[in-house]
């Protein structure tokens, strides 16, 4: 069998809220490394439990949206047409995107080169490791990882998902320098 079964129905546009467990290695890492009163942008914010997450450690969102929000204060705009003024008052965007390939490279191309936004995404770990994100160019961007694990993106499921993740943080300074690796942090369950 392989890791990503046949017969796994996927959720419509990849819905999946971010767990409340990807949530504290990117929070300790943003408190040592960057300025207390940060702002974020969240473009693919679904229910807005991750800007929920967030703020409770003291980040600041200025602007979410959604293609389909799931609560009524999330702006409906595909995150692929996010205009630049939008997010302007924003240090960072910050977002679980879908994970589709088709999506995932035009989005970080997107938001790191286009908008010129340090961006911070949840997805798969395996994604760095694959010929088609070497061809991309995008690995040259990626600044920073922070290990999650697997996650569990269903509540009540009785497993967690196949996937390992982690928070992958592209700036468009990097120029080409190898990321910082995170491994997970001691008390992750």
């Amino acid at each position: 069998m392989s890791k990503r079964s046949a017969n796994f129905i996927r959720r419509e546009r990849d819905y999946y809220p971010t767990p409340a467990q990807a949530i504290p290695s990117l929070t300790d890492h943003l408190k040592k490394e960057f300025p207390a009163n940060l702002s974020f942008a969240e473009v693919c914010a679904g229910n807005g439990q991750l800007v929920r997450f967030l703020e409770e450690t003291g980040l600041h969102c200025c602007f979410k949206s959604d293609i389909e929000p799931q609560a009524d204060d999330i702006l409906k705009i595909d995150a692929m047409r996010i205009d630049p003024n939008q997010i302007m008052k924003a240090d960072m965007i910050v977002t679980n995107p879908p994970w589709r390939r088709d999506f995932l490279h035009d989005f970080i191309f997107m938001c790191v080169v286009k908008l010129g936004k340090p961006t911070w995404l949840l997805f798969d770990s395996d994604w760095m490791h694959t010929l088609q994100a070497k061809k991309t160019g995008l690995l040259n961007y990626l600044s920073t990882i922070l290990s999650v694990g697997r996650l569990k993106w269903i509540p009540d499921s009785k497993h967690s998902g196949k996937d390992n993740c982690q928070w992958h943080y592209f700036i468009k300074s990097n120029n080409g320098r190898p990321p910082k690796f995170h491994g997970r942090l001691l008390n992750d369950s």
